[in-house]
């Protein structure tokens, strides 16, 4: 029968090849993002909502290496325990606490980066969706630039025409409903402000005073 350090040697070589390629790949990836640029310049028309989705991009890199972070720790404590046959109750259950802490670890930081994405994600349909309404207002003699950047902070839309200048900020909220199933995200201008079921929102407007 096989001694102990053997099956360990043989488990730790199995496994190793795969962590060597991951780990290639990822290097590859950054230095070609380092070393390496795009034959073309930026658009002079930023498409609407490309802030976010550069974002987003970052983000599903950032879930991919937090995913294998997930899986790695149990498997390798699978193995291990596979390969070592632990005679006595406490090494087991350190290896497990030790499988556990890492997927408890790596299962918040996951967690919060899906549900980061899931933000991002609508605040960008939002942002596209009404890119495309105002769209309707190249025929009216518009000029439309969207995600105009700025240092630090970006205008989602900018309109121009003949009309004036005029900014819109996209702002998406997700139609929540109650138990019952009842919607609870019809909204009413006031004259002030939106009036959402919950209460107002948004900025008040203040009524033009007579001249």
């Amino acid at each position: 029968m096989e001694s102990v350090p053997t099956l360990v040697m043989a488990m730790v070589l199995c496994v190793l090849p795969m962590a060597l390629v991951l780990a290639l790949i990822f290097k590859k990836r950054k230095e070609q993002r380092q070393n390496s640029i795009a034959p073309f310049k930026d658009l002079s028309r930023r498409p609407a909502g490309e802030t976010l989705r550069i974002k987003l991009q970052d983000l599903d890199d950032n879930i991919t290496d937090e995913i294998i972070g997930l899986v790695l720790p149990p498997i390798m404590t699978a193995l291990v325990i596979f390969c070592i046959h632990p005679k006595d109750i406490l090494t087991l259950i350190i290896l497990i606490l030790i499988s556990a802490s890492a997927s408890a670890f790596f299962g918040v930081r996951l967690f919060k980066l899906i549900q980061k994405r899931a933000n991002y994600q609508l605040g960008y349909d939002g942002e596209r969706f009404v890119g495309e309404e105002l769209s309707r207002l190249i025929q009216l003699g518009f000029e439309i630039y969207h995600d105009v950047p700025f240092e630090g902070f970006n205008i989602d839309h900018v309109l121009v025409g003949p009309r004036g200048v005029f900014i819109v900020e996209t702002k998406t909220r997700r139609k929540p409903v109650n138990e019952a199933g009842k919607k609870e995200f019809k909204v009413q201008f006031d004259g002030k402000a939106l009036q959402w079921p919950w209460g107002a929102d948004g900025y008040q407007c203040d009524q033009p005073t007579p001249g």
